[in-house]
């Protein structure tokens, strides 16, 4: 049983840090496309990063990565960051490789 939905853990999180700007549920104009991102972040140097956020009892997997790294290349945003449950391997990978960052829900309530 879940103690706390994700997406409030993620919210509070970011909330704590005050040179951090946070928005939930967001609409972006990429090149090609809008893109729907379930937050985005915006640090003071004023770089912004699309929060991919799935609160699933199964494993996120690479296509989900990928989503994400398309949405950042067109929406030219400096980043992004996944938060769920448990990843793949090979979406942890595939992550790495093009500097996504990811976290699990233990790891971010951990850093409360």
């Amino acid at each position: 049983m879940r103690k706390a939905d994700l997406f409030k853990i993620v919210e509070a999180y970011f909330r704590q840090k005050s040179d951090i700007i946070y928005q939930a549920n967001i609409e972006l104009q990429g090149q090609t496309r809008k893109w729907k991102v379930d937050a985005l972040v915006e640090n003071p140097s004023g770089e912004k990063f699309c929060l991919l956020i799935k609160d699933w009892i199964r494993t996120l997997g690479i296509n989900q990565i990928r989503q994400v790294q398309r949405c950042c290349y067109d929406a030219n945003l400096a980043g992004a960051v996944v938060i769920t449950n448990s990843f793949s391997p090979s979406a942890l990978s595939y992550a790495k490789r093009f500097g996504i960052s990811c976290y699990s829900r233990y790891e971010l309530l951990a850093k409360l």
